[in-house]
């Protein structure tokens, strides 16, 4: 199976002013979703249910004396992992699919056009934050669906809002439910989509 990974340069944005030998931080992010064009199973799987959401921002360097520095050579990614689960009549749960869609606001990574597969449980978006404690805020909502390996796409939607407050409060972290401040946030909702069949483009 192909995985999806971002290899990025941890301090891109800040150019000379780091070190030379800052490391690259490489993610998997998710896996390529396989679809069996052999099935003839016309079953759609049940719509995703959301198990966690996680937020992290990138950070500013530490200062020490008269000079600065990167703590680790990831302060400038921020990332979005998801943990979904769903059921299938036939495919087993490790083997079904997510497709996602920008329903409204903007995220700063591009979502996937293709169906895809977690990787170790979980579909991480990545992207370039910047090394800075000063971070713009996140909104935006998110239709995520599931396939099956027959591409069967499920008959409903699950609906996520993406928030998260970045640097106005002054604090920042994981998402949660709580509704905290500076905290990614989430809330979830069902949206009807007419039952149709999708298959992966040769």
């Amino acid at each position: 199976m192909h995985h999806v990974t971002s290899l990025l340069r941890a301090g891109l944005l800040l150019g000379a002013a780091l070190p030379s030998s800052a490391l690259a931080c490489s993610f998997i992010e998710y896996d390529e979703h396989l679809i069996d064009d052999t099935s003839t199973d016309e079953i759609a799987p049940s719509l995703p249910s959301l198990e966690e959401l996680d937020i992290s921002r990138g950070v500013g360097p530490t200062r020490s004396g008269f000079g600065s520095q990167m703590s680790s050579s990831c302060d400038d990614l921020g990332w979005i992992t998801l943990r979904l689960s769903a059921e299938d009549d036939l495919s087993p749960p490790e083997n079904l699919g997510f497709v996602f869609a920008l329903d409204t606001g903007s995220l700063p990574f591009t979502l996937p056009s293709e169906p895809v597969r977690p990787f170790d449980g979980s579909i991480t978006f990545v992207w370039i934050d910047g090394a800075t404690d000063d971070q713009e805020p996140i909104e935006a909502t998110v239709t995520v669906n599931t396939m099956d390996e027959a591409g069967n796409l499920s008959a409903e939607s699950l609906l996520l809002t993406i928030s998260d407050e970045g640097s106005e409060e002054g604090v920042k972290g994981c998402s949660t439910a709580s509704g905290a401040p500076g905290l990614g946030l989430l809330s979830l909702g069902l949206v009807g989509l007419t039952r149709r069949r999708a298959r992966r483009q040769a």
